[in-house]
């Protein structure tokens, strides 16, 4: 009878303490970054739009931000992502972009996947982006992979490297 009141106390008790023991928190970008040009890899005939740009990230449980300054324009482009687990759609003047977010097992490396359907000359096509996010191990470098494929450029790949300001 003990042993199984022990036994009943012991499971609880883990059943208590497992999750935050074993839930991972996930990565946080947040912060202001500048542009590590000597590290990029802007892809065949691709460029640095600004290599003075600045990066400024904001998130917390609900949502990520990232706002871009280019000082050489004084452009900002601004664009915000929710961790809801639902398909953004957004009609857009070119067409219509399905956007969704997906944390990596580990929860280091958030993914924002794009999928714009646009009328071309040909009709309807999808132009797809997949954006990955990641630290370097010490805090002080955001990495961002781009993927990105469509009918007239085919197959892409670049990388941006940012350093903590």
């Amino acid at each position: 009878m003990i042993k199984s009141i022990l036994t009943s106390a012991l499971l609880f008790s883990i059943t208590l303490i497992s999750p935050k023991v074993c839930a991972q928190r996930a990565a946080n970008f947040s912060g202001t970054w500048t542009l590590d040009t000597a590290k990029c890899e802007p892809g065949p005939g691709g460029y640095i739009m600004d290599p003075d740009q600045i990066l400024r990230v904001t998130q917390n449980s609900a949502s990520i931000i990232f706002a871009r300054t280019y000082p050489s324009s004084k452009f900002t482009s601004t664009d915000k992502f929710f961790f809801d687990g639902k398909v953004r759609i957004q009609k857009k003047d070119y067409g219509t972009d399905k956007i969704s977010l997906q944390w990596s097992t580990d929860k280091k490396v958030l993914t924002i996947t794009t999928i714009t359907t646009a009328d071309t000359k040909a009709g309807p096509d999808d132009f797809l982006l997949a954006d990955s996010w990641k630290l370097s191990d010490d805090g002080r470098t955001l990495i961002n992979e781009s993927y990105s494929q469509n009918k007239q450029t085919g197959k892409r790949t670049f990388l941006m490297v940012y350093n903590k300001k």
